[in-house]
C-alpha cells in the first residue's frame, strides 16, 4: 500500500508570509504614532506656562516668578534633569523657565529657592522709590559666577531708571546693584 502525500500549495504560504509581513509592518506603523516623541538628549530641561500665555504680567498669580508656580515649574525642571547634570543657569520669567546644565561644577534645582524672586524684588523695593516689588521685574536667572558660585541677577523692566540689574548670593538678604 502506497501512502500518498499531499503536495503542499505554494499559494497558502505566499499569503500566510505576506500577512505576516503586513502585520509586523502595520504593528510597528502603530506602535510608532501612539508613542510619544521624548526630547533629544541636547535638549535643556525647562517650562513654559503655555496655559496662561506669553502675556504674563510678573505680579500675576499665575507668573513663574510667584512661590507658588515657580515651587511647580522647578519640580518639573528637577524631573526632566538627566541623571548626573546639574544647573549652571535657570533663566525666570513671568512665563517661562529655560535652563542650562553642565556635567561638573553646576548647582541643583533644591538650591534655587522658589520665594528668592520675590523677596529679592521687595529688597530693591527698599532701596528704590521707583520699584513696585515683583510688578517691575523682567526676568531673574541663577547663574554661576566668576568663582563658579551660584548667585541671583534681576533685570528690572527697561522703564526704571539705571541701575536696572541687581546680584545676590543664595540665601542672602540683601541686593547689589550692578550685575
Amino acid at each position: 500500500m502506497a501512502t500518498e502525500r499531499a503536495a503542499l500549495n505554494p499559494i497558502a504560504v505566499i499569503v500566510h508570509l505576506v500577512a505576516i509581513a503586513a502585520g509586523v509592518y502595520l504593528g510597528i506603523t502603530a506602535i510608532a504614532a501612539i508613542s510619544p516623541d521624548l526630547p533629544s538628549e541636547s535638549s535643556q530641561p525647562g517650562v513654559q506656562a503655555s496655559a496662561v500665555g506669553d502675556q504674563v504680567a510678573a505680579d500675576d498669580p499665575n507668573s513663574l516668578l510667584q512661590p507658588g508656580p515657580l515651587a511647580i515649574s522647578l519640580n518639573s525642571v528637577d524631573d526632566q534633569l538627566a541623571a548626573g547634570k546639574s544647573l549652571s543657569h535657570v533663566h525666570i520669567t513671568p512665563s517661562e523657565i529655560t535652563t542650562e546644565t553642565t556635567d561638573t561644577g553646576g548647582f541643583d534645582v533644591a538650591d534655587v529657592d522658589n520665594s528668592a524672586p520675590l523677596r529679592l524684588a521687595n529688597l530693591i523695593a527698599q532701596q528704590r522709590k521707583d520699584v513696585d516689588g515683583l510688578g517691575d521685574v523682567q526676568f531673574v536667572d541663577v547663574r554661576l559666577d566668576s568663582d563658579g558660585n551660584p548667585q541671583w541677577y534681576v533685570q528690572l523692566v527697561l522703564d526704571i531708571d539705571p541701575p536696572r540689574t541687581y546680584t545676590a548670593p543664595l540665601g542672602a538678604l540683601s541686593v547689589t546693584p550692578g550685575g
